[in-house]
């Protein structure tokens, strides 16, 4: 049995690296691909994930340790990237927008079969990734979290650090702008 984030970090508390190694290991991929569908970019997706762990091992001493580490782990990358995206103005990528109990399904016709229009399914993903990039920050990190990081909307009110309700309106109004933005992209 592999031990629990808990007594990891209570082992880098005390100064085990190897403790923090493992962390590091088992959030490695998670983090990679939360940031690559952050900034769309894999260099920088790659740098910004060194920066995370560097900066979590940094800051472990403000982790409240009754709380969950992952949610706090999601909050320092997310808060990070969001620093890299202002500061470098890196390329965002368009989010696939999963299934949920909300959730909005752009129904993407399946060219597979026609290989002639293939150059439409490139149009429509670049209208997709301008709606994304039009989405306010919060709008477009709430349903990246929800979406592909599969978070309850308790774990992104951690991870955003606002209240629940703030989520259920960052999502609500986020699918809207989606859908306002993307109407008739992949009509029939």
């Amino acid at each position: 049995m592999s031990p629990t984030d808990e007594y990891l970090v209570e082992r880098c508390r005390e100064g085990d690296l190897g403790a923090y190694a493992l962390l590091v290991d088992r959030y490695r991929a998670r983090i990679f691909n939360l940031i690559l569908r952050l900034v769309g970019n894999r260099e920088d997706a790659e740098d910004l994930a060194q920066e995370v762990f560097v900066r979590a091992y940094q800051g472990l001493h403000t982790f409240d340790a009754t709380q969950r580490f992952s949610p706090w782990l999601y909050r320092v990358a997310t808060n990070h990237c969001a620093s890299a995206l202002r500061r470098k103005r890196l390329p965002t990528v368009p989010l696939i927008i999963g299934e949920g109990e909300d959730a909005y399904e752009l129904p993407l016709p399946d060219l597979s079969a026609e290989p002639e229009r293939h150059w439409l399914r490139r149009e429509e993903r670049q209208e997709i990734h301008d709606a994304i990039l039009a989405l306010p920050e919060r709008y477009r990190v709430a349903i990246l979290l929800y979406h592909m990081e599969e978070l309850s909307y308790e774990g992104i009110a951690v991870v955003m650090q606002v209240p629940l309700n703030t989520v259920r309106t960052f999502l609500h109004r986020g699918r809207a702008l989606l859908r306002q933005a993307l109407e008739g992209v992949a009509a029939p």
